[in-house]
């Protein structure tokens, strides 16, 4: 059962020293297979990272609240919480690196100064992308937990994400084999005459 959304707030006070990882995926466009992959790149993450917490307020339609609560409910360091308010998911954003399907937090991320890492295979937000202020990684669970990994272990892959002006956009290249177990950034040359 998910946790009221008062505590979304507390849970990000009380880590012991986790990084937050916040998790947002509801779109229409993802159910099925690939939200399943979602959700299973969540459990890979938590199962191999014990260094984060993963923060998920569940949104109740049923086809995310039913595979969300089949494969998260039980991890240990997943939090599943109820829809949250606005003031208490901003309070949440506060997390270390942001994963989601939500073209709203794309157009926001310039103003959290988090890594955002958008989990489809299409962004209506090419804009983001292109100006780096988001990474698109699809929904394959290896190239998501290698997208954070690489964000985690690499503090100056993190700060290239975090830190303006970003004059470079960010990709997560196809996955060349299952054998890879993290993902590498590769910048990109801007068009001539971007500004920032």
């Amino acid at each position: 059962m998910a946790e009221e959304p008062s505590l979304a707030v507390d849970c990000l006070g009380l880590t012991d020293g986790l990084r937050i990882i916040v998790v947002t995926a509801h779109r229409r466009e993802s159910f099925g297979t690939p939200f399943r992959r979602i959700c299973e790149a969540v459990r890979a993450l938590a199962e191999r990272r014990p260094d984060v917490l993963a923060v998920y307020p569940v949104h109740l339609n049923p086809y995310v609240e039913t595979p969300v609560h089949e494969i998260l409910d039980g991890v240990s360091n997943v939090t599943l919480l109820a829809p949250l308010d606005y003031a208490s998911f901003v309070a949440c954003m506060r997390g270390y690196i942001l994963l989601t399907d939500s073209g709203g937090i794309q157009e926001e991320r310039p103003s959290l100064g988090k890594p955002v890492l958008v989990m489809c295979e299409v962004s209506e937000r090419p804009e983001a992308i292109a100006a780096g202020t988001v990474c698109l990684t699809g929904t394959d669970p290896e190239r998501i937990v290698g997208a954070v990994s690489s964000l985690l272990d690499d503090p100056a892959c993190y700060k290239r994400t975090t830190s303006p002006p970003i004059r470079t956009a960010m990709v997560m290249p196809p996955r060349e084999s299952s054998s890879s177990s993290s993902a590498e950034w590769h910048p990109l040359a801007l068009p001539t005459g971007y500004a920032h």
